[in-house]
């Protein structure tokens, strides 16, 4: 069922009433009878980078919102591994996820257990956010170009009429 989840969350957006009628009803099924394969599938679906858009969306939000049921520590574990993993190039959903699922995400239930998933910005709040890259760069500069940089302007450019 991994495999089929993303078809079935494709459909559920569909814009034929039958279509998506039968997928809602399908992905119901799947989430009260096997619960934690349904978040595992749903987190796979998540942090895959081949699947559409709009059905990792879909998969993200049915994550959040089934969390808050009973699942075994092992698939919650499991989930916890996989969320760090999620597709940092998209902006649109790292900023989705970053600010409305990892809220939910991380209730004061939860917090302990997912701490080391999102770590903390400075005023508090969880980031799911990875440095840039010149940002990496602008920590490693060498010794050499700052040296250089100061002997430049240490060079007096008024012209000398000598």
């Amino acid at each position: 069922m991994a495999m089929e989840i993303t078809q079935f969350l494709v459909a559920a957006q569909s814009d034929d009433a039958r279509v998506r009628n039968g997928a809602e009803g399908s992905l119901i099924q799947f989430q009260d009878h096997h619960l934690p394969h349904f978040l595992l599938s749903l987190s796979f679906a998540l942090a895959n980078d081949d699947k559409p858009v709009e059905s990792r969306q879909l998969a993200g939000l049915l994550l959040k919102n089934s969390l808050a049921k009973a699942i075994d520590t092992v698939i919650k574990s499991q989930i916890k591994d996989l969320l760090p993993h999620l597709p940092w190039k998209q902006g649109i959903l790292r900023r989705k996820l970053s600010q409305r699922y990892y809220a939910n995400l991380l209730t004061r239930h939860n917090r302990a257990q997912f701490a080391d998933a999102a770590p903390k910005t400075d005023d508090g709040s969880y980031s799911v956010r990875q440095p840039s890259q010149s940002h990496a760069n602008r920590k490693r500069r060498r010794p050499e170009a700052s040296d250089r940089r100061s002997e430049r302007r240490n060079v007096d450019y008024r012209r000398s009429d000598a």
